[in-house]
């Protein structure tokens, strides 16, 4: 087998099975990895139920934005929420 590229792109489809489970665990520990990373895989959100939990509230945390339009499945997108000066 030869490759007509130099490189390899190799996709993961999770942002946080690299973390430590005690902090995967945790809300707080967990979204500010998805911030970091800036989206979340639905395979990720559904691979347990204490995940499917945690996901759940980062999707309806106030605080965030969330759009699984763009970057499209099987991501969804996440930020911060702007908040207006006053």
């Amino acid at each position: 087998m030869t490759l007509d590229s130099e490189w390899l792109s190799i996709c993961r489809l999770d942002t946080t099975s690299d973390m430590p489970k005690k902090e995967r665990l945790n809300y707080e520990y967990l979204k500010e990895r998805v911030l970091e990373v800036g989206r979340f895989s639905c395979f990720e959100a559904s691979e347990s139920l204490e995940l499917g939990r945690l996901f759940t509230r980062l999707c309806h945390d106030p605080e965030l934005v969330t759009d699984n339009e763009n970057p499209g499945y099987p991501w969804t997108s996440v930020r911060r929420r702007e908040v207006p000066k006053p």
